[in-house]
This record gives structure tokens, C-alpha cells and sequence, in this order.
């Protein structure tokens, strides 16, 4: 009993303190639940400070158990996990103290029910901005040579077939916030269908990355590279609570369709200190692999912390992993279905950018630098009036950069697809896309930090077309 009494003591002190880490716990069935706020409730557990719930709620659960082929694994893991939110959360505090989270997550692990025990990195967005000068003349379309330059992706073979600019298709971004009202982006029907997107300067993140896919094809501004393709968010931020990154993940798939594009434009910090791809962590794994599972395509940032996925500390997993984790760099181990993507240099170069994680997980690259979309304002601000809608930017960065860049092209080749046009393929599944992605376009020209090739729609094409 005097175990019990400390564990509601640790929870109250935390209950004060603001951090940059969530605690997530896995119980051996998903009824569990109960358990644990009954013996909360007995020992004065504070309510109003600690909310206890399931990682994904009942709706999603049953969506997922009831449209997928067979059981699904991962999907069972899944629902067995609880995110313990301490209040009060404030996702700009930079108190990084774990010590007292430590000390209730060794309490935790010695409950009969509880699995696991875990600490998790709050995420946020994979970008890299370079200092620019604001208020540039605007050249929009001509400062888009990641299309149909040197070093580009060949935009203009696709466009030229049916249905190859996306108008098939439906984009899913996973992250903070975005302008879906932007000039810019009004025939993509852009909306937010789950969270609370953020209202400070955090949406021209990922404003930027959904006007490199889908920014429409008129007289003014950028083109997308999949231009008429529907582009939605789904956002891991829900008002004052901590983030629901699995939830936002389940939320994209269950609205999107098999074959459909999901891009998961997020990193947290790793084991090595550095950011790194969201996979790593288990809750997340279960939940892109029960995207990919559905169908969905997920293209996922690897991360700007150049880390090295094959280093031995991938294998050991963090204190109070479940048991069965496995290492999801590792592919012979373990395999979400999604599809990593690493950052490379603009132009004719495909080396490797410095900051960009790195491994043989990493499948493919895309431009990390010296990409011109909406959002941020650098490039041009309207007349020099402060509208947000109508911002562009020529220097987006990082593998946030990257990521629509690949994801672009797959959404538009898809589309494609979609109409016929490939004997005895209707849709392109996500073993079949990585398996493209790997087996075609320009190589890396350093690959022993391997990221990958940089995608060719004239090669993606005549593959599918062989």
C-alpha cells in the first residue's frame, strides 16, 4: 500500500511540472483501463490535474478492426496502449527535467497490468529555415526547378498523362497547423479533419509543405506537383491536452482511402540526443503500420538530426519498451510499411544534406533546401500587406522539405494509375511504391550515408509501363 501512496504522490508533484516528455503506458488488455482509475480513484488520485485514456479511442478502434483484412497485430497493440497527461502541458516550456516522470514511470512498470512504461519525446516539425531576405521580387514557377530542372523530378512527364496531376487522389499531412485558406490552395478543398491546429507561427510549416503537392495550376504563385489533388490535416495537437500522434495517424487513415497519401511530418528527440524519425517509438510504429496496413501510402520524415539508423542504440530500446519491441530501423526486425525519406542537396547534386538522418532504412531522398512554396513569406508577401494567405517562400529546408517533394510525385503517379493506364495494376500498394522508389531514379552520389535515390517520374513511369 505505501508503494500505491507514493505513486499518487509522484503523480501530484509531476502534475506541476512542464515538460517536453509524455508518459504513455501499455496494459495487457485494452480493458485494463478501468483498473488502473479505480486504483487512481482509491488513493485520492486528483482528477481535475491527471487524465488517463486510451491512445485510441473506441470509435477508431472498432473502425480499424472492423474495414481491415484479417486481425491485425498492431492494431491489438495499439489499443492496449494509455497516455498518462499531466497537467499543466505547455508545449513552449523547454524544462527538459525527467527526473520525477523517471520515478513515476518505475512505479508504474511494478503494476501486475501494466506491459509498459515509457517516456516519449514530444514531437515537432522537421524543418531547417534559412535566413532570407524578405519582400524578394517574386518569380514563383521559375524558382521551382525541384519540378523540371536540373536535378528535378521530371514533374512535366506526368502532368502531360491522364489523371497525372493528382486529381485521382487524396493527400493527408500529420502535423501542427496549416492555411488551408491561402490563395494558393482554394481549388484543393483543404481542411482539418482531427485536432486543434496551432495558432502561432507553426502553420506556415505546414502550409509550405502542402503547397509543394498541391498547390493549384494557374497564373499566378507555385504549382504543386500534384496540383488537383484533395490535400487535408489531420493535426497531433488537441487544444490543451498533450499530443495524440497515433490518434492523429488513425485519424489521417480513416480518412483517406487504400492507395490514398499520408505524409507524417514530425520528429522528436532520440536516444542518441539527436531528432529522428517518429517510428521509433512503439504506440507510433502500430499506428503507421496499421495505415500502411490499409492501404494508405505514408511518407515519413526521417529527421534532421543526423543520426545514423544503424547504429547499434537503435537495438536497445528505450526503458519500459514492451517486451516485444523490436528495432524499427531494422527491417528484418521490424516494418511499419512506411516509407522514410532522407534530404538531399538542390539541383543537379544528390549528395546528402549534413543534417539529415541517414541508414538502411532510408528509402529515398528529396530536395532538403532551396525550395519554393507558400507559406513563411520570404519570397513574397502581397503587396506588403502581413496576409498570410498570401505568403510564399523560396528557401523551405529540411527533410520537411523532402518529404512533399517524394510524396508529391507518388500522389501524382498514382493518380495516374488510378485511371487504367498500367496493365493489371489498379492501384499501387506501399510494398509496391518502396519497391519503386529503391529500384529507380538518380542515385545518391555519397551512399555509404545512405539516403536513398531521388525519384525520376520518367523512370517511375516507364518501370510501371515495362
Amino acid at each position: 500500500m505505501r508503494a500505491l501512496i507514493t505513486l499518487v504522490v509522484l503523480l501530484t508533484t509531476l502534475a506541476i511540472c512542464e515538460s517536453k516528455y509524455q508518459l504513455v503506458v501499455q496494459v495487457a488488455n485494452r480493458g485494463d483501463l478501468p483498473l488502473l482509475r479505480k486504483f487512481m480513484s482509491q488513493n485520492d488520485f486528483d482528477s481535475e490535474r491527471i487524465t488517463l485514456k486510451h491512445t485510441v479511442d473506441d470509435e477508431t478502434f472498432k473502425h480499424f478492426a472492423n474495414s481491415m483484412n484479417g486481425p491485425s497485430q498492431s492494431l491489438e497493440q495499439l489499443s492496449r496502449y494509455i497516455n498518462v497527461d499531466l497537467a499543466p502541458y505547455d508545449p513552449k516550456s523547454n524544462n527538459n527535467d525527467q527526473q520525477e516522470q523517471k520515478r513515476l514511470q518505475s512505479q508504474l512498470l511494478q503494476l501486475p497490468f501494466v506491459t509498459a512504461a515509457y517516456l516519449k519525446s514530444l514531437p515537432e516539425d522537421p524543418s531547417i529555415i534559412e535566413d532570407r531576405d524578405a519582400n524578394k521580387t517574386p518569380l514563383f514557377v521559375e524558382k521551382q526547378d525541384y519540378l523540371n530542372g536540373p536535378g528535378g523530378f521530371n514533374v512535366k512527364a506526368i502532368h502531360d498523362l491522364p489523371g497525372g496531376k493528382g486529381e485521382n487522389v487524396k493527400v493527408i499531412d500529420v502535423e501542427r497547423g496549416w492555411t488551408f485558406e491561402h490563395e494558393d490552395l482554394k481549388e484543393s478543398e483543404g481542411k482539418v479533419i482531427y485536432g486543434t491546429p496551432a495558432s502561432d507561427d507553426e502553420f506556415h510549416h505546414g502550409t509550405a509543405v502542402t503547397g509543394i503537392i498541391s498547390a493549384n495550376d494557374n497564373d499566378f504563385g507555385v504549382t504543386g506537383i500534384a496540383p488537383k489533388s484533395k490535400i487535408l490535416g489531420s493535426c497531433y495537437n488537441n487544444e490543451k491536452a498533450f499530443p495524440n500522434v497515433p490518434l492523429s495517424i488513425l485519424a489521417a487513415a480513416k480518412a483517406v482511402d487504400p492507395g490514398d497519401v499520408m505524409l507524417i511530418e514530425i520528429q522528436a528527440f532520440g536516444p542518441q540526443g539527436s531528432v529522428i524519425a517518429m517510428e521509433y517509438w512503439p504506440d507510433n510504429f502500430h499506428a503507421l503500420k496499421v495505415a500502411t496496413e490499409s492501404g494508405v501510402l505514408v511518407f515519413e520524415a526521417a529527421g534532421n538530426g543526423n543520426a545514423n539508423f544503424d547504429d547499434p542504440i537503435y537495438n536497445k530500446g528505450e526503458q519500459g519498451f514492451p517486451a516485444d519491441w523490436k528495432n524499427p530501423f531494422n527491417r528484418s526486425l521490424a516494418d511499419s510499411g512506411a516509407i522514410l525519406v532522407g534530404a538531399g542537396s538542390s539541383g543537379n547534386s544528390t549528395k546528402r544534406l549534413s543534417f539529415s538522418n541517414y541508414g538502411s532504412a532510408v528509402d529515398v531522398h528529396g530536395w532538403g533546401q532551396n525550395v519554393a512554396s507558400i507559406g513563411y513569406g520570404d519570397l513574397y508577401r502581397g503587396d506588403g500587406v502581413r496576409d498570410r494567405n498570401q505568403f510564399y517562400t523560396s528557401s523551405f529546408s529540411g527533410t520537411s522539405s523532402a518529404t512533399p517533394c517524394v510524396s508529391g510525385c507518388i500522389a501524382a503517379l498514382q493518380s495516374w494509375v488510378k485511371t487504367g493506364a498500367v496493365s493489371g495494376k489498379k492501384l499501387l500498394t506501399p510494398a509496391d511504391v518502396r519497391s519503386l522508389l529503391r529500384s529507380t531514379g538518380r542515385p545518391q552520389e555519397d551512399p555509404e550515408k545512405r539516403i536513398g535515390n531521388r525519384p525520376d517520374l520518367i523512370q517511375l513511369i516507364k518501370a510501371l509501363q515495362s
